[in-house]
């Protein structure tokens, strides 16, 4: 029910309600992937090995994904 009234809220002004919505989905997506990234490592030293090449990927990736939150904020 309150999901078909915002939806309903959302028709009066489409763009605001892009503008409000957009940051928290955004800021939840860095955050999930900023925990897959930094994960990783232990991962791979579990299933295999971990070389340096794992931590240089995962840190770059993070630190992308980190950047993005820090834009979005």
């Amino acid at each position: 029910m309150l999901f078909v009234a915002s939806g309903a809220l959302s028709l009066l002004d489409p763009s605001a309600a892009y503008e409000k919505l957009l940051t928290p989905a955004l800021i939840a997506l860095y955050l999930s992937q900023v925990v897959v990234f930094a994960v990783y490592p232990r991962f791979r030293r579990r299933e295999g090995g971990l070389n340096g090449a794992d931590v240089f990927v995962a840190a770059a990736a993070s630190a992308l994904m980190l950047y993005g939150l820090y834009t979005v904020l």
